[in-house]
């Protein structure tokens, strides 16, 4: 019981934290947009678990040649499954997160990061099925480094966007708010 009442405590004050440096709307946005990440999450999952099957069962059974077909199926079967959402989403991006709010402010501030989201889906989903060919043969340190780089990654890209680095000339390398909320929902 302890550890549970430390971890939401520390998740409580990490909210503060973000809130006071992001702003609620902005972390408001994110959450939303997040929410609209699990709905195109949801077909990626389910292929995401049938494909680790497999993938263990035909690494037992010596038939590691179908592996490949069995991968490229699950990524086909992904994408199909959740091009209809990112279609709405890319097209009608305030109708999509109207679904989560009927604010009308947070439905015009987070269709550019639902957009990103719904576009890098059309990447994650390949990337997830790979990824999940390697947990299936059982290799947990490439998975292991996989999911390390991954992290760095992300922290990376977390760490250059809030720096928003400038030019000499003055040029800003930075993203705005909209597309790192959205190609950090993304990623996770």
């Amino acid at each position: 019981m302890q550890l549970d009442d430390s971890f939401f405590e520390r998740r409580s004050r990490l909210r503060v934290v973000l809130q006071l440096r992001v702003g609620s709307q902005a972390l408001a946005i994110a959450n939303i947009v997040y929410t609209c990440y699990v709905v195109f999450w949801i077909p990626t999952d389910g292929f995401a678990d049938t494909a680790c099957s497999m993938v263990s069962r035909f690494i037992g059974r010596n038939q590691a040649h179908r592996i490949g077909a069995v991968l490229r199926d699950a990524i086909s079967g992904a994408i199909l499954a959740t091009v209809p959402f990112i279609t709405v989403a890319v097209l009608a991006p305030r109708w999509f997160l109207a679904v989560f709010s009927p604010e009308s402010d947070l439905l015009a501030q987070g269709s550019a990061s639902l957009r990103v989201v719904a576009l890098a889906m059309l990447i994650v989903i390949p990337g997830q099925m790979w990824f999940i060919g390697v947990e299936g043969t059982g290799d947990t340190a490439a998975a292991l480094g996989i999911e390390a780089v991954l992290t760095i990654t992300m922290l990376s890209i977390a760490y250059f966007c809030s720096h928003r680095p400038r030019l000499a000339s003055g040029v800003d390398l930075g993203f705005d708010a909209d597309c790192l909320a959205g190609l950090l929902d993304a990623l996770l």
